[in-house]
């Protein structure tokens, strides 16, 4: 099973049944609206308190699927309050054609003002600062949202996503960033290895606080674990689940949290 906390390895059973980040299924959240600058309503969910330290979980390319809801889940469980915009204005679906269709088709630089209109709103409640969190093209819109909105977002944990450079220029991001990329990825010019390499580059250029994590046999989606996921995983040739390099980013990313966000914890 590798390396992770000590009482895990012990093989506790109560701390083993817990010890999955995202592998429990959420329960119903709230759902929420907030308005962004340009006058229109962004729909969303959140979890945990009002107030609590912010952070904003940003949904792959299928949609706000179940592995989102549970991730973002596990993250307020940890004592966040935690929102997810609705991109994609409620649509969902779990095939890759269309779900490349629907991501193909999105504004983009709208999305971008979805999450700083997000940020905005946790700040309102009396976050004290916001992490902005994503997998997959949520990953993407995770760095776009630290490099365009950096007057609201703290600190940007990216998974397996790099946006282009003319939504977001990684090379004048100014807030401190984590990104987490699967050696095995395959996804040429957004999540792969060399991508990720030019990722790391970008940042260094830019001169801020970063780590760029690669985690060995994982590719794609690598953090999703809920049955269904990790079953879409191996049926779209992205690998086997590992739930040790999950521990190990969710760990990573909440260690960023506590150290820029006030009030958070690891």
């Amino acid at each position: 099973s590798g390396p992770g906390p000590p009482n895990r390895r012990a093989g506790m059973a109560a701390v083993t049944s817990t010890a999955a980040p995202g592998a429990t299924p959420a329960p119903e959240p709230e759902k929420i609206t907030w308005t962004r600058a340009d006058g229109s309503e962004v729909p969303g969910l959140a979890y945990g308190t009002k107030g609590k330290p912010g952070a904003i979980w940003i949904q792959e390319w299928w949609g706000i699927t179940e592995d989102a809801k549970a991730q973002a889940h596990f993250v307020a469980s940890k004592g966040y309050r935690v929102i997810i915009p609705d991109l994609y204005r409620g649509k969902l679906t779990l095939d890759a054609a269309e779900a490349k269709h629907t991501m193909d088709g999105l504004d983009f630089p709208g999305a971008v003002e979805d999450i700083r209109g997000a940020a905005k709103l946790l700040r309102e409640e009396g976050s004290a600062g916001v992490g902005v969190a994503g997998t997959c093209m949520g990953g993407a819109l995770a760095l776009a949202a630290g490099g365009n909105c950096p007057e609201v977002v703290t600190c940007v944990s990216a998974f397996y996503g790099v946006p282009p450079k003319a939504l977001s220029d990684m090379t004048k991001m100014t807030v401190p960033t984590i990104a987490h990329f699967g050696a095995n990825d395959s996804h040429t010019g957004f999540s792969d290895p060399a991508t990720a390499d030019q990722l790391e580059a970008d940042l260094k250029t830019a001169g801020v606080e970063h780590t760029v994590f690669r985690y060995e046999g994982v590719g794609h989606a690598f953090l999703n674990s809920l049955p269904e996921g990790v079953e879409r995983k191996k049926a779209l040739g992205m690998g086997e689940h590992k739930p040790d390099a999950v521990q190990a980013a969710f760990d990573r990313m909440f260690a960023l949290f506590e150290k820029h966000i006030a009030g958070a914890t690891a």
